[in-house]
C-alpha cells in the first residue's frame, strides 16, 4: 500500500492543502501540494497566537497575510479548534489527523501510535491504515508532553532523540504522583 495520501482520504481530491495542528503547547502547521510535504512549521501555542492571531468580532482569527500562507483547503484538529475561527475548515477529530498523519509519515498500514500530548495521552490501534480503536487516559494527565520535554533536557539530548528509544518502551503511569 505504501503511503497513504492523506489530502485524497481527508478531502476526496488530490490538490493543494494546509493541516493545522492547535495544540494546547504547540501549533504544527503542514502544507501539502500533490499528496507531498512543500512546507512544515512548529510554533509555541501562545506565541502563535500572539504573532499570527487576531480579534474580529469577539472571535480569534488567524491573519494568513501575516502568516505568509494562502488560503488553501485547511484542515483543522486540536485542543484549539474550536476557539480559533478557520474560516472554510474542514475539522477533524485528533484521533483521525493522528492517524493519517502517522500512516503517511511511516508507510505502515497496521500498528498502535502512542501520543504523549501537551494535554493528555492517546493509544491508537490501526489497521489498514484507519484508526479501529484507542484510548485517552482518564485522570490527571496535565503536561504530560511537558514531561517528556524535561525528561529529553535533563537526559541532555534532543526530544527527536528520546523518541527514537521508543523500541523498548516502559509503562509510564498516567496518573497524578
Amino acid at each position: 500500500m505504501g503511503h497513504m495520501q492523506p489530502s485524497l482520504f481527508i478531502l476526496g481530491k488530490d490538490k493543494l492543502m494546509i493541516g493545522i495542528d492547535l495544540g494546547s503547547r504547540n501549533v504544527k502547521i503542514v502544507r501539502f501540494s500533490d499528496g507531498k510535504i512543500t512546507d512544515r512549521r512548529v510554533y509555541e501555542t501562545i506565541e502563535f497566537y500572539r504573532h499570527f492571531g487576531k480579534k474580529v468580532n469577539d472571535r480569534l482569527q488567524l491573519d494568513w497575510e501575516r502568516l505568509q500562507l494562502p488560503r488553501e483547503d485547511i484542515v483543522a484538529t486540536g485542543y484549539g479548534k474550536i476557539t480559533v475561527e478557520l474560516e472554510g475548515a474542514v475539522q477533524i477529530p485528533e484521533i483521525q489527523a493522528h492517524s493519517i498523519g502517522s500512516v503517511y509519515q511511516s508507510g505502515i498500514n497496521d500498528f498502535t501510535l502512542l501520543d504523549i500530548g501537551g494535554q493528555d495521552t492517546k493509544v491508537i490501534k490501526i489497521r489498514k491504515s484507519r484508526p479501529v480503536d484507542f484510548m485517552t487516559n482518564d485522570r490527571c494527565a496535565a503536561s504530560s508532553g511537558r514531561y517528556m520535554e524535561n525528561m529529553a533536557a535533563v537526559l541532555g539530548i534532543s526530544l527527536q532523540e528520546l523518541a527514537s528509544y521508543s523500541q523498548d518502551p516502559v509503562e509510564l503511569s498516567s496518573t497524578c504522583a
